[in-house]
């Protein structure tokens, strides 16, 4: 099967609302998981994803700092460190 690259463009993200761009080479469900420097589960969602460019908007309203966020796409699982700046 393809490897998915589920590569993410940015790793800087503002508090509030920030569009999440990223490419998978084939369609389905994919994972959005962000956890804090100590590992708690601090938000999640699923995206409908198409082969190719994809893009979702990502609202929260987490403090910022550090955290860690994984695409999953069901075979493979890219994590990423972002940092969170304020407004």
């Amino acid at each position: 099967p393809p490897r998915s690259t589920l590569f993410p463009y940015t790793t800087l993200f503002r508090s509030g609302s920030t569009t999440v761009n990223f490419n998978c080479p084939v369609g389905g469900k994919v994972d959005f998981v962000v956890v804090d420097i100590l590992g708690r589960q601090v938000y999640d969602t699923n995206i409908n994803a198409t082969a190719g460019s994809n893009s979702f908007t990502f609202t929260s309203d987490l403090a910022s700092g550090t955290y860690f966020f994984s695409l999953t796409n069901g075979t493979q699982r890219i994590t990423r460190k972002m940092v969170v700046a304020g407004h």
